[in-house]
């Protein structure tokens, strides 16, 4: 607010670089009602000269033109306030998105510790409960004879106790009916 302008007549008032801009605006105003337009003009209460953006808005009712205005160094500091804001509020968001990974990635690492446990566990009872099949096989082939077949009788496995007490190796009989050890006396049925 300029008090020295006060009811001045302000139609030959000049910017620095010498624009009558009350006569701007009137030119502005001919043919339409509002306008914007940018000047150098007076930082209040000091010597120095900036740019300036202005809104004027014609009032034909009462023979008025209003206007509003601002320095664009006020706009950019307003913009550089709001952009360091901005990456305050992001560097804070970033922090706390952070966080949360690492929370989720400690969660995800535990769980994931926690069912490698569970599965050896069970590896091992597997292992053990393997180890006496494997137990049982053995004794199973030192006291008894064992053959495994197919669904149509033709054999695939035999320990060795088969061996010695048929005469046959393994791979004499593998693939073929027990037939092959009937003694020729057996009847067929």
């Amino acid at each position: 607010f300029q008090k020295e302008l006060i009811s001045k007549n302000l139609t030959e008032l000049k910017t620095k670089r010498g624009v009558a801009i009350f006569k701007e605006v009137d030119k502005l105003l001919q043919d339409k009602d509002e306008a914007f337009l940018t000047y150098d003009w007076q930082v209040p209460d000091t010597d120095e000269y900036a740019e300036k953006i202005a809104y004027v808005k014609k009032i034909p009712k009462w023979d008025w033109v209003l206007g509003s205005g601002f320095y664009l160094k006020d706009l950019d500091e307003f913009l550089q306030n709001e952009e360091k804001k901005q990456k305050e509020f992001l560097d804070t968001l970033i922090l706390k998105i952070l966080l949360i990974v690492s929370v989720l990635f400690a969660i995800v690492l535990s769980i994931s510790w926690y069912i490698s446990q569970r599965f050896e566990e069970e590896e091992g009872r597997q292992k053990r409960h393997l180890k006496l099949l494997e137990q049982y096989k053995q004794i199973l082939d030192l006291s008894a004879i064992v053959t495994k077949t197919d669904l149509s009788g033709r054999i695939k496995e035999v320990n060795s106790l088969f061996e010695q007490v048929s005469g046959y190796k393994k791979e004499e009989v593998i693939g073929k009916a027990h037939r092959i050890v009937r003694h020729p006396s057996t009847p067929k049925e």
